[in-house]
C-alpha cells in the first residue's frame, strides 16, 4: 500500500512538473494549436509558423482566396532611411486541408510594414510614413515596378501606435487607424502643409482613385483593429482605456490622454462598452490573465477586430465581435445589443484561450470559407517592448467548426453574378464581389445597366435589409448611385436602408445638397434613432446655411437628450457655424431640448465673443427661465465660457435674476448663481463667502467651496486668513496650496515652522508652494540648509522647478546644496556602464524594494504614477519596461532624450511673480488649464507674462548621481517590482 501511494505520488509529480509553463520559449508549432481552447465543435489547426513565416504584423485575402501576410522585422526599430527588409508573402492552401502548402514572396524590401489589404490590380500597405501601393496588374505573384507612394505624413514618433488597420469600407473607400502619441499631417505626395489633413489617434479613410485623405473619426488610444456590423456600423478595438467603440463619421472619441484636436469638442464621446477585461485596479495588473482578471477578459490590450459573418460557424456565434487579448492570451468576444441610436456591447465568455504565455494574437478575420484566421506574433512582452523582440517566430492558425470541409466559393466573371455574390450572406464573398464590381467601374469594365439593373431591382424589391444595404453599398462603390435611389431609399421602411441612404446623400459635399428636403422631413419626423444619428453626422458635411435648419429639428428630439451618440454628434455639426450665424444661434437655443447641446452653445457664443452684448442677453435669458434644468445648463455654460476672467462687468439685469435664482428649490441652481455673483464681484456674496471660509461651524464642503471661489479674486487679504487656516488640519492642503497665488512675505516662515507636523502629501505641497517664486525658493533652500527641511524631500521635479526660476540667488543655493547639475547625456555611457556593473541580479536581489518605494515617492511619484499611485506630469511607469535595467538607464541617465509630445512642460511666469510649471491640458482664448504636480490649474491667459514651452523632461538630469548606491538599488528594485510592496515601517 505505502509503494502504490509513492508511485502515485510520484506520478502526479512528473505531471505537475510537465503542466508547469516554461515561458522561456514558446509552445512548439506541433502542439500550439492543440494546447487551444475553444467551444466544443470547433478545431484549431497551424496554417503556418516560424520558420516558414515570422513576426506576422497583418494579412488579408486575395479574390483566390490565397492568404497576404505582412512579416515586420522592422519593429521596433523602424528605419528611418528608407531601407527595410520586412516581407509581403503569400501563403495558398490548395487542397484545403488548413495548411499552406505554397509560399511565394512577393516582396521583401518593405519599410516599416503594419497593415495590409489587396485590391485594385495590387497590394496596398500602410509603410510608415507612406502609404503605399505595389501593383501586380497582370497577377503574376511578381510586382511590377516600385512601390508608388499614395500618402505620406504619418508619423514615425507614434512607436508602437503608427498606422494600422487597412480593410475596404462598405462605402468603397479604404479605411485604416491611427494611434495617439504623435500628430500626423497626412496628403499626396507634393500635397501643400495648408492642404494636409492632421490625425492622431483615429480612423482615416481614402479614395481609392482619386487618393483624396479624410479624417473619418477621433480619438482612443491605440486602435489597431476594424470592421462593420451587418448593418455597416464601424466598430474598433483599442488599448489601455475600453476595448470597443461603436465609431460613427465626425465623431470625437474618449482619449488615453492629450487634447481632441478640436479645441470646441467640449466633449467626447465614450466607448459603448459596459465592462472591462481586466478586473480592477490599474491595466498592468492583468498581465498574465489571471486571478480576478481570467473572468474578466484577461487584459487590457486588444489587437485585431473581427464582427463574424459567415456561414460555417453555427448562427449564435454571428454578428458578435472578437479581438485577440494580448495580455490574457486570448480571443475575447464581445455581443451587440442595440441601445439608442448605437450598440451596448455586452460581455461574453472568452471565445479562445491560447495555452501559450507566448501568445500575442494581433490579427483575426474571417476566410472565404467561413473559417476565421488569427495570427500570433509570437513573443513576450507588450506591444511597447522597444528593446527585446524575437524576430525568430510568428503562426497564423485557422479555426474551423464541424468535421465536414467548408467550401472555398470562387468570384464570378459574369458581372451579373458578381452583382448576386455582392448580396450574400457570406460576409467575406460580398465584400470582394462588391470590391471586384467597383474595380471594374473605375477601369471601364463594367457593364453598368445589366449591373445596376440587378442592384436597383434588389434595393427596390428586395425583401430583407441585408440584400438592400449591399446593393446600395455596391451601387455607391460603382459610383452608379443616383439621387433618385438615394431619396427611395430615404423612403425605405427599414431604418439602416434610411440612415446609410442618409450618409451616402452627403458623401460628396455640395455647394448646395439636392436631398435637403428630404433631410429635414427625416429630421423632423423619423422616429428611428439610428436615422437621427446619421443626420447628425451629416451636419458636418453640409454648408453653413443648410446645417441650421436641419439642427433646429434634430435639437427639438427631447427624447435623444440621454443618447450615447447624438447629443455629442449633434454638437460637433453646430460648433463650425456658431461664430459664423450668432443670432440664429440664440434661436437655436430656444428650439433645443437637449441640455448638453444648450450647455454647450451657451459657452460657445460667450466664447466666441466674450463681451458685455452677449453676456447681458443670457443673463436675461436665464432670468425669463423658470426650468431648473434649462437654469442649470445655461448658469454652467456661461460659468465655462468665463473661466479663466477674473473680473466681468455686472449685467444690469444680474441683481434681479440672482435674486430668482436664490429662490431655486433646486440647490445646485443656488450654488452656481454664487459662484457667478462671484464673477461679477458681488460685494454682499463675496463678504459672505469670507465670513463662511472662517466659520468652523459651517460644514467643510461649504469652507472648501468659499475658498475656491474667494481664490478666484485674489483679494489681498487672503494670505492672512490661508496662514490661519493652517493650523485646521480639514482645510490646511487647499490653503497651502492657495499660498503659492501670493508673494506675502510671511509666508515662507508660516510653512517651514509647521513643517515637521504635516503629513507627507501636505509636505510635498509645502515645497511646491515655496518653489513657486524666487523669494519663497532661497527661503526653501535656506531651511535645507538649516536642516529644517530634509534634503531629500526636494524631488526631482522641484529642481527643475527651481532651476525654471532662472535667479541667481536660488541657482547660487542649489549648487551649494547639490553642486553642479549638468545634463548627464555628456558622459552618459560611461554612467550607464558604472550603473549596469552596480546593479547586478546579485546586488538587486539584495535590494529593499519598499524603501525604494519610499524614494519613487520622494522623487518621482510627484509626476508619475506607478501602480495606481502618484502625478500625472509624466508618463504612467506601471506599463513601461520597468524590469529591463537597459531601458531604466536610458530614462533615468538621459530623461530628456525623448519627450513624449502630451508630457513636454510649459513654463508660465505670471504677473505676480509666480512660476509654474504643467503640462497643458486644454486652453481657450482666455485662460490655460494645466497640471502641475500637486493640481490642476486654471491661468488666466490675461496674467501670464512669459510662456515656454520645453523639450526638456520635468526630471533633471543626474537624479541616480544625487542617491547614494544602495538608494538607487532599492529605487530599480521598486521599479521592476510585479506589483505595489508596501511602505517601510515608520
Amino acid at each position: 500500500m505505502q509503494r502504490i501511494t509513492f508511485v502515485l505520488l510520484l506520478i502526479a509529480l512528473s505531471l505537475t512538473q510537465s503542466l508547469a509553463e516554461d515561458t522561456s520559449a514558446p509552445v512548439p508549432t506541433k502542439v500550439a494549436a492543440s494546447r487551444m481552447k475553444v467551444p466544443e465543435g470547433f478545431h484549431v489547426s497551424l496554417f503556418a509558423g516560424e520558420p516558414d513565416i515570422v513576426q506576422p504584423i497583418a494579412f488579408t485575402f486575395d479574390d483566390r482566396g490565397r492568404l497576404w501576410v505582412v512579416e515586420c522585422l522592422s519593429y521596433p526599430q523602424w528605419s528611418k532611411t528608407g531601407e527595410g527588409r520586412d516581407r509581403v508573402t503569400i501563403l495558398e492552401d490548395r487542397d484545403g486541408d488548413g495548411t499552406f502548402d505554397e509560399k511565394t514572396i512577393f516582396y521583401d524590401k518593405g519599410v516599416n510594414l503594419s497593415g495590409i489589404e489587396w485590391g485594385y490590380g495590387g497590394v496596398w500597405l500602410t509603410a510608415v510614413p507612406n502609404l503605399i501601393f505595389i501593383p501586380d496588374r497582370n497577377g503574376d505573384d511578381k510586382p511590377d515596378g516600385e512601390p508608388v507612394v499614395v500618402l505620406n505624413g504619418f508619423d514615425l514618433a507614434a512607436k508602437h501606435n503608427v498606422v494600422n488597420g487597412l480593410a475596404w469600407g462598405p462605402d468603397g473607400y479604404l479605411y485604416g487607424l491611427n494611434g495617439i502619441l504623435s500628430n500626423s499631417r497626412v496628403g499626396r505626395p507634393g500635397q501643400p502643409d495648408a492642404e494636409r489633413k492632421p490625425i492622431n489617434c483615429g480612423v482615416w479613410r481614402v479614395d481609392p482613385k482619386t487618393h483624396e485623405f479624410e479624417p473619418f473619426a477621433y480619438g482612443t488610444t491605440n486602435p489597431w483593429g476594424l470592421d462593420w456590423n451587418e448593418h455597416g456600423q464601424l466598430f474598433i478595438t483599442n488599448c489601455v482605456i475600453k476595448h470597443l467603440f461603436h465609431v460613427v463619421q465626425g465623431g470625437h472619441y474618449e482619449r488615453m490622454f492629450g487634447q481632441d484636436l478640436s479645441p470646441r469638442s467640449y466633449g467626447l464621446i465614450q466607448s459603448c462598452a459596459d465592462h472591462l477585461h481586466w478586473g480592477g485596479g490599474h491595466w498592468t495588473s492583468s498581465r498574465g490573465g489571471q486571478g480576478i482578471h481570467n473572468d474578466a477578459g484577461g487584459g487590457h490590450a486588444h489587437s485585431g477586430c473581427l464582427i463574424y459573418q459567415g456561414d460555417a460557424w453555427p448562427e449564435a456565434y454571428r454578428n458578435r465581435v472578437y479581438a485577440c487579448n494580448i495580455h490574457g492570451a486570448r480571443v475575447n468576444q464581445d455581443r451587440l445589443e442595440p441601445h439608442g441610436s448605437g450598440y451596448v456591447a455586452k460581455h461574453e465568455p472568452d471565445f479562445l484561450h491560447a495555452g501559450d504565455p507566448w501568445f500575442r494574437g494581433l490579427a483575426v478575420k474571417q476566410g472565404p470559407d467561413g473559417s476565421v484566421y488569427m495570427t500570433d506574433w509570437c513573443d513576450t512582452g507588450e506591444c511597447h517592448d522597444y528593446i527585446e523582440c524575437d524576430h525568430s517566430n510568428g503562426r497564423i492558425y485557422k479555426i474551423t467548426h464541424g468535421t465536414a470541409k467548408a467550401k472555398s466559393p470562387a468570384l464570378q466573371t459574369n458581372q451579373l453574378e458578381l452583382a448576386k455574390q455582392a448580396l450574400s450572406k457570406n460576409e467575406w464573398l460580398a465584400r470582394h464581389a462588391r470590391r471586384r464590381l467597383q474595380e471594374m467601374a473605375a477601369t471601364d469594365e463594367l457593364d453598368k445597366v445589366v449591373v445596376r439593373e440587378a442592384l436597383i431591382t434588389e434595393l427596390v424589391t428586395g425583401e430583407n435589409e441585408h440584400g438592400k444595404l449591399r446593393a446600395l453599398w455596391a451601387l455607391q462603390a460603382t459610383r452608379q448611385i443616383i439621387d433618385a435611389d438615394l431619396r427611395g431609399a430615404m423612403r425605405d421602411e427599414n431604418a439602416y436602408v434610411r440612415t446609410w441612404a442618409v450618409t451616402l446623400a452627403v458623401d460628396s459635399p455640395k455647394a448646395k445638397n439636392p436631398h435637403l428636403d428630404m433631410l429635414l422631413r427625416l429630421a423632423a419626423e423619423d422616429r428611428a434613432p439610428q436615422v437621427r444619428l446619421a443626420l447628425a453626422s451629416a451636419l458636418q458635411r453640409l454648408t453653413a446655411k443648410e446645417r441650421l435648419p436641419l439642427a433646429t429639428r434634430l435639437v427639438a428630439h427631447e427624447e435623444d437628450a440621454g443618447d450615447h451618440h447624438i447629443p455629442l454628434m449633434l454638437w460637433y455639426g453646430i460648433e463650425p457655424i456658431a461664430g459664423e450665424m450668432p443670432a440664429e444661434m440664440y434661436k437655436l437655443l430656444a428650439e433645443c431640448r437637449i441640455p448638453l447641446v444648450r450647455q454647450h452653445l451657451v459657452r460657445r457664443l460667450l466664447e466666441e465673443d466674450p463681451g458685455d452684448q452677449r453676456l447681458a442677453t443670457l443673463i436675461e435669458t436665464l432670468g425669463n427661465v423658470r426650468d431648473a434644468q434649462v437654469q442649470l445648463d445655461l448658469q454652467r455654460g456661461i460659468l465655462l465660457a468665463l473661466e479663466g476672467r477674473r473680473s466681468v462687468p455686472m449685467p444690469m439685469t444680474w441683481p434681479a435674476v440672482f435674486e430668482t435664482l436664490s429662490d431655486s428649490r433646486t440647490v445646485d441652481v443656488q450654488d452656481h448663481a454664487v459662484a457667478l455673483a462671484v464673477k461679477f464681484d458681488d460685494a454682499a456674496v463675496i463678504a459672505k463667502l469670507k465670513k463662511q471660509l472662517v466659520d468652523m461651524g459651517q460644514d467643510l464642503g461649504t469652507r472648501q467651496q468659499a475658498l475656491a471661489l474667494i481664490l478666484t479674486k485674489l483679494p489681498v487679504e487672503l494670505p492672512v486668513t490661508l496662514h490661519g487656516l493652517l493650523r485646521e488640519p480639514a482645510i490646511r492642503a487647499q490653503a497651502i496650496k492657495a499660498l503659492a497665488a501670493y508673494n506675502h512675505p510671511g509666508t515662507p516662515a508660516e510653512l517651514v515652522n509647521l513643517y515637521g507636523s504635516l503629513t507627507e502629501a501636505e509636505r510635498a505641497d509645502v515645497v511646491q508652494t515655496l518653489a513657486s517664486r524666487p523669494a519663497y525658493a532661497v527661503a526653501l533652500l535656506s531651511a535645507v540648509q538649516e536642516k529644517k527641511l530634509p534634503r531629500t524631500d526636494i524631488t526631482a521635479g522641484v529642481l527643475r522647478q527651481l532651476q525654471a526660476l532662472n535667479h541667481k540667488d536660488v541657482a547660487a543655493k542649489l549648487e551649494a546644496i547639490w553642486g553642479t547639475i549638468r545634463p548627464a547625456a555628456e558622459d552618459k555611457k560611461e554612467l550607464a556602464a558604472k550603473y549596469k556593473s552596480l546593479l547586478t541580479t546579485e546586488t538587486l536581489a539584495t535590494a529593499n524594494a519598499s524603501h525604494g518605494r519610499a524614494i519613487f515617492a520622494k522623487n518621482c511619484a510627484s509626476c508619475h504614477k506607478l501602480f495606481d499611485e502618484g502625478g500625472k506630469m509624466g508618463p504612467d511607469l506601471t506599463g513601461s519596461q520597468r524590469t529591463n535595467l537597459d531601458y531604466v538607464l536610458e530614462n533615468a541617465l538621459d530623461p530628456s532624450a525623448v519627450v513624449p509630445r502630451d508630457y513636454q512642460v510649459t513654463t508660465f511666469l505670471l504677473d505676480n511673480g509666480r512660476v509654474v510649471q504643467g503640462i497643458v491640458l486644454r486652453e481657450t482664448a482666455v485662460a490655460v488649464t494645466a497640471q502641475t504636480p500637486n493640481e490642476v490649474l486654471t491661468i488666466p491667459v490675461s496674467t501670464i507674462e512669459e510662456r515656454k514651452l520645453s523639450k526638456l523632461s520635468m526630471m533633471p538630469e543626474g537624479i541616480f548621481q544625487r542617491l547614494s548606491d544602495n538608494d538607487v538599488r532599492d529605487l530599480v528594485a521598486y521599479l521592476a517590482s510585479s506589483r505595489q510592496v508596501p511602505l517601510p515601517m515608520q
